[in-house]
């Protein structure tokens, strides 16, 4: 039996291992600034849509996206991108690990 909690795709707990998606981190700031998520997409040029599945963290940030949020958050890309590799890191270790409990042991 594994010791996952999740409580959203942006952040997942399992064992000692805490992954946060960059939509976690963006989501607390559109509420830091005290904007929509739709006016927050405007700023972007990208989709309300768009927006909702990376603050969901049901879609990735990519390049394109990360050098808008650079832009508009007076950030660097390779902040999103970093943020962005290091969950797909964490989720790998997840799912490898996952693995090794599930498999026939022989």
């Amino acid at each position: 039996m594994s010791n996952r909690k999740e409580k959203n795709m942006c952040k997942i707990e399992y064992d000692n291992i805490l992954a946060f998606h960059p939509g976690f981190y963006l989501k607390e700031l559109i509420e830091d600034m005290e904007i929509t998520q739709d006016e927050f997409a405007k700023r972007l040029d990208i989709s309300s849509k768009h927006l909702s599945e990376i603050l969901s963290g049901k879609a990735s940030v990519h390049e394109d996206v990360a050098m808008k949020l650079a832009t508009v958050l007076g950030t660097s890309a390779g902040l999103w991108l970093n943020l962005q590799a290091k969950y797909n890191e964490k989720c790998e270790v997840i799912r490898s690990d996952r693995a090794e409990l599930t498999s026939p042991q022989i």
